[in-house]
This record gives structure tokens, C-alpha cells and sequence, in this order.
């Protein structure tokens, strides 16, 4: 595994420092969770706006919230 270096200021070092758990979390841990959800977010963009764009330009058709719910059996 290779190893990250980062510099936090000092209020993100004690928010950090705050929310881990001795023996349960660390704040390694958290920031690692918290870079790969960022990554995620980073990678799923291309594809969200790619879905958005062929909405606009009318190649997908949308159902509005109701419809969608009750063609899979989950209407109120």
C-alpha cells in the first residue's frame, strides 16, 4: 500500500481528532473512507452528466416519481 502524506489546518486536525475512536476508528481510517467516497463521487460525474445530456436531448424518456414507483410494485 503506498503511503499519503497530508497537511490538515489545525481546525480539520481537531475536528479529525474529535471524531475517531482509540481502537475502533482511526482518523487514518476515516480519512481513507472519506477519500474513497470523493473518489467515487469524482468517477460516477462523467456518467451522471452523460445521462442528463441524453435526457435534454430527448434519446431517454423519464417517468415521473409516481409512475416509477408503481411499475415496480411500490406505489403508496
Amino acid at each position: 500500500m503506498r503511503e499519503l502524506v497530508i497537511r490538515l489546518d489545525p481546525q480539520t486536525a481537531e475536528r479529525l481528532s474529535r471524531v475517531s475512536i482509540p481502537g475502533r476508528e482511526s482518523a487514518e481510517e476515516i480519512a481513507l473512507e472519506a477519500i474513497l467516497e470523493r473518489l467515487d463521487e469524482l468517477e460516477s460525474a462523467p456518467v451522471a452528466i452523460k445521462r442528463l445530456q441524453d435526457i435534454q436531448d430527448g434519446l431517454v424518456q423519464t417517468l415521473p416519481h409516481d409512475q416509477a414507483m408503481r411499475d415496480i410494485g411500490l406505489e403508496d
